[in-house]
């Protein structure tokens, strides 16, 4: 077993509690799912502008990082899924509803590029 493998090693930087909700399919219909887990969250400021003829926005949005191991659920996340971020996180200090807008997966963590 490599020493750099050690999910354990990074545990304290996956304190953030974050909610995660959506649905997949499943033998009977649709299943819902909120689960809520620890993550890491990183404020990415505002998003970009929707056109070039746009000169901003004020629409914000973040990376959440998630451990392989700390994932509640079978499915990996996909697009479209909700993330309930804490108000810490948030300006004016409202927790924030933000959808995943795009996942990559490293070795060890999902990676959640959410937006309001």
């Amino acid at each position: 077993m490599s020493i750099f493998r050690n999910p354990a090693a990074f545990a304290p930087f996956y304190r953030d509690l974050v909610a995660v909700e959506g649905s997949r399919p499943s033998g009977r219909g649709v299943a819902v799912f909120r689960s809520p887990l620890k993550a890491c969250v990183l404020d990415m400021g505002l998003d970009d502008p929707l056109s070039d003829a746009s000169t901003g926005t004020n629409r914000r949005r973040w990376q959440i990082r998630v451990r392989l191991c700390d994932w509640p659920e079978v499915e990996p996340p996909t697009r479209g899924d909700l993330v309930h971020i804490p108000g810490e996180f948030a300006i004016g200090g409202d927790p924030v509803k933000a959808s995943v807008q795009s996942i990559a997966r490293t070795d060890d963590c999902y990676v959640l590029e959410v937006r309001q």
